[in-house]
């Protein structure tokens, strides 16, 4: 379920641009002129925000990428920080990808969050700036060098959906009561 779903009523203060989400769970009887402030936010707004990837790939973009697009992308956006052959780089805090240790491979659960992630935050010093397109190559890149795809492998929606994690079954369900 994309935000624009869980959101009943979205604000936008007037001369702020500031996307005011302190609505959600109000009934839209409530909302819209009880405040006396601001107006609904547009299409367009909301497209900033709703940009979510679930677990099961529901949300990814259109586009596809390669193991060789992603090689490109990564040395000229990446490598400084998580090093020539994703070992990471401690001189700037930069995380391994692959190899010993909680990597992507061993760790991360679900590829298409691994798609989200790179999307919303990565480069550090850029973030959001890299194409679905890029994103794609760079995630077929890294899970190729872990070894969950084939080198060959293209990924577009359908066939990162697809990808398994080694580790998805390695988490353990929350047994609060209180917890979907």
């Amino acid at each position: 379920m994309s935000i624009t779903h869980r959101i009943r009523d979205c604000r936008v203060l007037l001369g702020c641009h500031i996307l005011t989400l302190c609505c959600v769970g109000a009934s839209t009887e409530e909302t819209p002129e009880a405040f006396g402030f601001g107006r609904s936010a547009t299409k367009a707004e909301l497209a900033v925000v709703d940009s979510d990837v679930r677990y099961d790939g529901l949300g990814l973009p259109e586009g596809s990428g390669t193991y060789e697009q992603g090689m490109a992308v990564y040395k000229d956006q990446c490598e400084s920080c998580h090093g020539t052959n994703l070992q990471g780089n401690p001189e700037v805090a930069g995380n391994p990808l692959v190899g010993p240790g909680k990597t992507i491979e061993k760790y991360w659960p679900y590829a298409p969050t691994l798609f989200d992630y790179i999307r919303r935050s990565m480069p550090l010093y850029a973030p959001r700036s890299l194409s679905d397109t890029e994103v794609y190559g760079l995630v077929a890149f890294i899970l190729g060098k872990a070894g969950v795809i084939s080198k060959q492998r293209v990924l577009d929606a359908r066939a990162l959906a697809e990808v398994r994690m080694p580790n998805q079954d390695g988490f353990v369900p929350d047994p609060r009561p209180d917890v979907e």
